[in-house]
């Protein structure tokens, strides 16, 4: 009965081990990228060709200011290069994101806004 009981923590140990092979071969294999792309959301408006097809967040903006951005009550840091995008222009020389504006973004790997694109309805 002991011997049985080894033999099927063995067995079980085995199965684990083929588990976490296969786990992180899925790891490896799989971009992150892909899985993080899965995860955006787009807004019900029709947007310009040159705007991704989702954001990682889109809402109102709270407040603006140096370094920092709240969007539905949510503060959120801005990257150091943080790109800004309007309908009309990929990098507008005037920045026209101001309390109220409806505005979708881009994360960084850190969780920093890295682009902040201006949506009109």
């Amino acid at each position: 009965m002991i011997e049985k009981g080894k033999e099927i923590l063995r067995n079980m140990g085995f199965v684990i081990v083929i588990f976490a092979v296969a786990f992180l071969a899925a790891e490896i294999t799989f971009p992150k990228a892909v899985c993080y792309a899965q995860q955006r959301v787009k807004p019900e408006v029709v947007l310009p060709d040159h705007y991704p097809d989702g954001f990682d967040g889109y809402g109102r903006i709270d407040m603006i200011g140096k370094g920092k951005v709240v969007i539905d009550d949510r503060s959120w840091r801005l990257a150091s290069d943080v790109e800004y995008y309007t309908p009309r222009s990929p990098n507008p020389s005037v920045i026209p994101f101001e309390e109220g504006a409806l505005a979708g973004f881009l994360l960084d790997g850190e969780k920093r806004i890295m682009s902040l694109w201006l949506i009109e309805k």
